[in-house]
């Protein structure tokens, strides 16, 4: 590992610094950019130093080593830029879905065509157990896998074009699940068709192979599920203002003299496809943060999705929609904030 190290020294000091760089930027702007270039040092370092010790005895071709170096510089720089420009009002956050598509397809297609240049081994490629135990294997798996890759990250730049529609999400979606699994399914099927030509022996499943697989996939069960209905809000009424304290997003204070309006909205203010959250947390339980439609363009929400009635309260600072769990106590909300604006 250290000949590798010493062979990029130069890559290395330029990458980390180049990933500092926004952070630099951002404070002699004073602008916070929660830290992303740190982070991303970190990370680059980690993964540098455990894909380097695996490569020490197999070196990699010097593009996949390039490659490795500088993944995260370009993560820390785009994401850096993107957070700067929309905290200084050139940019709307609302085209977040846009970049995260265009990302995702320049990401597909740059390791897409990197991926049948990298050769075995157990930190960078399409890591399934049929290519990693068998060289034929891998380079097929990643010969075809550099293809569908690539092939997504075409899909992607595609659904940039209509980021925000049903058809766009669920097409980028399907996108990320391909590149995901047709490479897994295709390795297999070459295990079994080796397997067939007795090229290569069956391959034994550990007893304790297959607890850590069930162990993992519980977890995940259960994870995705926390994930899909976790969540939780209260509303907290003050002398002269009033929070919104969340669960699995930030609170929310408004002041009493900053609402101009308080509407109460039976039937929801759901408007379609053009709904749709723009920085904030959403499940199948409730939606909390920033959100767009067409009607109030962008605005403040937090509200339970079981109950289709809510507040809509015109401030200085632009709309904001909040509920409660169920009908009846969103109109008390209602009606303590007609009392309190009075």
């Amino acid at each position: 590992m250290k000949k590798i190290l010493s062979e990029n020294k130069l890559s290395l000091f330029l990458s980390s610094v180049i990933i500092l760089l926004p952070q630099v930027v951002a404070a002699l702007l004073g602008e916070h950019i929660y830290y992303l270039p740190l982070q991303c040092l970190v990370l680059h370092w980690i993964c540098l130093l455990v894909t380097f010790y695996d490569w020490r005895k197999k070196p990699q071709e010097k593009k996949i080593t390039q490659l490795v170096l500088w993944i995260m510089p370009v993560i820390s720089m785009a994401g850096s830029a993107f957070i700067l420009l929309v905290k200084s009002g050139q940019v709307s956050y609302t085209l977040a879905p846009y970049f995260m598509n265009v990302g995702f397809g320049l990401m597909f297609i740059v390791l897409g065509s990197s991926l049948p240049k990298i050769r075995r081994n157990r930190t960078m490629g399409i890591k399934v157990k049929w290519a990693l135990e068998n060289d034929d294997n891998w380079n097929a798996t990643h010969r075809f896998g550099g293809k569908v890759w690539m092939g997504c990250g075409f899909v992607c730049l595609l659904c940039a074009l209509f980021p925000f529609s049903g058809p766009g999400t669920g097409l980028f979606v399907a996108a990320v699940f391909a590149a995901a699994l047709a490479p897994t399914v295709y390795s297999w099927l070459y295990y079994r068709k080796q397997l067939q030509n007795g090229e290569v022996v069956r391959m034994q499943s550990s007893k304790k192979g297959a607890l850590v697989a069930v162990l993992f996939i519980a977890a995940t069960v259960v994870f995705v599920v926390w994930v899909l209905f976790s969540g939780d809000m209260s509303i907290h009424f003050q002398e002269n203002e009033f929070t919104v304290e969340a669960s699995g997003w930030r609170d929310y204070t408004v002041q009493y003299a900053d609402i101009e309006s308080v509407t109460y909205e039976p039937e929801g203010v759901s408007d379609g496809e053009s709904d749709r959250r723009t920085n904030g947390f959403g499940n199948l339980k409730m939606s909390m943060g920033h959100f767009y439609n067409e009607r109030f363009g962008d605005y403040i929400r937090y509200t339970f999705h079981d109950c289709a009635a809510c507040v809509v309260l015109q401030t200085q600072g632009g709309i904001v929609v909040l509920n409660g769990e169920d009908e009846a106590s969103t109109e008390e909300i209602y009606q303590t904030l007609q009392e309190r604006i009075r």
